[in-house]
């Protein structure tokens, strides 16, 4: 027996399985990384409402991402699930905040009120809300993303949050 296991565990094979896992593994994650790079979400050179006026530019967002990353974002929250799980998911947060303002947007446009009981007129609310929302306006040809004007003021009402909110102004310390 102890001679069955020199012959079947010697240097040179342990050597060989080790070389050829690794050759295996790193050609693995190699491939994944090369299809993650290729798949990314693209950054849109401008984000901006159907009027013509610019939200934000590919600049911003990478100046952005740069400052996420330098004051240690990742540690104070995640985005899109990715980061710190004892913070909150500010991608989530930002969207729930921009469905918010769309939502009073569109109850203020139709000058009806939302505290009423009238199911039919939530149900109307959520189907206008949804579609302001889930529409891809992405332009691949150009690169622009167009918005509608209330969803730009959203953006910008929950952008001036966000700032104040990173910023430490008073009326945000209670949230950090």
């Amino acid at each position: 027996m102890v001679e069955t296991y020199k012959t079947t565990f010697t240097i040179k094979r342990l050597w060989w399985v080790l070389a050829s896992s690794m050759i295996v593994m790193f050609g693995i994650l190699l491939f994944f990384g090369r299809e993650i790079y290729h798949k990314a979400p693209p950054i849109p050179v401008n984000f901006q409402s159907s009027d013509g006026s610019v939200l934000y530019t590919s600049e911003n967002i990478k100046r952005g991402q740069n400052v996420w990353q330098s004051i240690g974002g990742m540690q104070q929250g995640s985005i899109w699930g990715h980061g710190s799980y004892l913070a909150p998911d500010w991608s989530a947060d930002w969207l729930h905040r921009e469905a918010e303002v769309l939502l009073a947007d569109i109850v203020n446009e139709n000058a009806l009120n939302l505290s009423a009981d009238n199911e039919f007129l939530k149900d109307i609310y959520a189907v206008a809300l949804k579609k302001q929302m889930r529409t891809n306006t992405y332009a691949v040809d150009t690169g622009i993303v167009v918005v509608t004007p209330a969803r730009a003021n959203a953006i910008r009402e929950v952008a001036a949050h966000y700032q104040g909110l990173f910023e430490g102004h008073d009326e945000f310390l209670d949230l950090r």
